[in-house]
């Protein structure tokens, strides 16, 4: 959705507003326009902040009403869009497809790219420069490499390599903010930069792919998905591993052997995952009189304290600091 260009410093940028002039400024660069519309000129919230580094750029976009977007020149990047909530519509290519938890896109970034945003809406933004992606692949193929990748459009990020991506973009994304001196070292800057670019060439499927032999996104057996979709309809509730596997119709011993193959987690492990995902969520559009420990008890952590250190270990800031700062609601 955006195409802010990665410097070879950091960089943060952040801009929220509520025109589509304020939307299409803050999404374009001097060489690459994006074009904002809506239907019968209505209002679109919108709170953005992109955080840069030597290739890469990551951005957190956060909209509260319906547009359409469209790309007016070419920007040189890939974007990978990687949802946190609500629905969208995307075309790049000739290639067309609905965006929404759980999947994450791949666009182009080239003139005529489109996008619709569906009423409230959260993603990551991941921009990663064709040349630099070109230049990273060749040195594993050990072979000139095109810029012309042909990414697969989508693909699943619930499970498996997926999931482990959107886990490297959001602590990147903490990581680039971070006053941790060792975080301002170029040599960490690099490092960072090039795992995410050498992740995404090893784990969503391209032209190049086979060749790699590279383990790209799997898709997930049935009962897992099943599974996933019970623990989701009951974060909400304790509920033990029993009731997980007789909710798929599995045996404990298959459940378990199926997230460790896709999900590189147990069961509960990831039942876990998902309601620190939860609280996150909820910590970002809290409203006046929320508190950490009301929300992290609406998930099922009582234990204040251990929850705020294991917070911390995933999101890379503590559940307090995301109250005050990564409101999702603009003003």
């Amino acid at each position: 959705m955006s195409d802010k260009e990665p410097m070879l410093v950091r960089e943060t940028f952040r801009s929220h507003g509520r025109g589509i002039h304020e939307l299409s400024a803050a999404l374009s660069t001097q060489d690459s326009k994006i074009g904002i519309s809506t239907r019968r000129d209505s209002a679109v919230c919108f709170e953005c902040e992109f955080r840069s580094a030597d290739s890469i750029s990551i951005g957190l976009c956060s909209y509260d009403g319906a547009f359409q977007s469209l790309r007016e020149a070419d920007c040189g990047h890939f974007l990978i869009i990687l949802p946190i909530r609500g629905q969208a519509r995307f075309e790049s290519q000739g290639k067309s497809h609905e965006s929404f938890p759980g999947r994450a896109s791949v666009l182009q970034g080239r003139e005529g790219d489109l996008g619709s945003v569906k009423d409230e809406r959260q993603h990551f933004s991941l921009l990663l420069s064709r040349d630099h992606l070109a230049r990273r692949l060749s040195r594993m193929r050990d072979k000139p490499t095109s810029t012309r990748l042909d990414f697969e459009p989508i693909f699943d990020i619930d499970t498996g390599p997926g999931s482990l991506l959107l886990s490297l973009v959001r602590t990147a994304y903490m990581a680039l903010y971070s006053d941790n001196t060792s975080h301002r070292s170029p040599i960490y800057v690099r490092s960072l930069t090039d795992a995410l670019a050498d992740f995404v060439l090893e784990s969503i499927p391209h032209r190049y792919s086979a060749e790699l032999g590279s383990s790209v996104a799997s898709i997930s057996p049935r009962h897992i998905k099943r599974a996933i979709e019970f623990m989701r309809a009951n974060l909400a509730r304790s509920i033990s591993i029993h009731e997980i596997a007789d909710s798929c119709n599995v045996s404990m011993r298959s459940l378990q052997k199926g997230f460790q193959d896709f999900h590189m987690t147990t069961p509960m492990g990831f039942l876990q995952h998902l309601r620190f995902e939860a609280v996150h969520n909820d910590l970002q559009k809290s409203q006046t009189g929320d508190t950490v420990a009301s929300l992290a008890a609406k998930w099922g952590f009582t234990h204040v304290g251990r929850f705020s250190a294991d917070y911390k270990r995933r999101f890379g800031q503590s559940p307090s600091t995301t109250l005050r700062q990564l409101h999702t609601h603009v003003p």
